[in-house]
């Protein structure tokens, strides 16, 4: 006679099931994270490999594990400020970073000004009323990555925001310094 034993969720079998009770995400992609070195580091094992950070690296580097999973938290709590902040420490302390803190700002932000040498990337979505709007301006898309987007001479981009502002009206915009430029009813606050 078999001996039928109840199921193990924190088994590997059952790890959708343990997502769903842990419920901790990723700080790159939002996505949940099964198993435990992800859960502790924040960071699930496809984001570190995609970004070229080493487990390795993050478990021996203390003070950038603390930033990733108070970031992670922050995140959790939508507490924006927070996030940015503690992404801009992330990439200061070592530039193998930056490719994280461009994630984190493209899951959190549909609008972003990134600046390249003398001039700026703006990241928007596609939007037809965008497009006939910007198209006095003589500017140039750019679909090569890294970063795909508006290519933006840094003495028109005020001009640039201002369209953005009427056409995303009450949107949220990244800048390149890492300030928030929010508009309300159309007015750049």
């Amino acid at each position: 006679m078999t001996t039928i034993h109840p199921p193990d969720i924190l088994s590997e079998p059952f790890t959708s099931l343990r997502r769903d009770i842990l419920d901790i995400r990723c700080l790159c992609c939002g996505a949940k994270l099964a198993d435990p070195t992800s859960a502790v580091l924040k960071l699930g094992p496809h984001c570190r490999q995609r970004l070229g950070i080493k487990t390795r690296f993050l478990k021996s580097n203390t003070e950038a594990t603390d930033l990733i999973v108070r970031a992670a938290v922050a995140a959790s709590q939508h507490d924006l400020p927070t996030v940015l902040d503690l992404v801009s420490q992330l990439r200061a302390l070592d530039p193998v970073f930056d490719a994280l803190a461009d994630r984190v700002y493209a899951r959190f932000f549909d609008l972003r000004v990134i600046r390249d040498g003398e001039d700026f990337v703006v990241v928007t979505p596609y939007d037809p009323t965008l497009i006939a709007r910007l198209k006095p301006l003589r500017l140039y898309f750019s679909k090569l990555p890294p970063t795909k987007g508006w290519r933006v001479p840094a003495e028109k981009l005020d001009e640039v925001i201002d369209v953005i502002a009427a056409v995303f009206p009450r949107a949220s915009l990244l800048n390149h310094d890492g300030s928030v430029i929010s508009f309300g009813a159309g007015v750049r606050a």
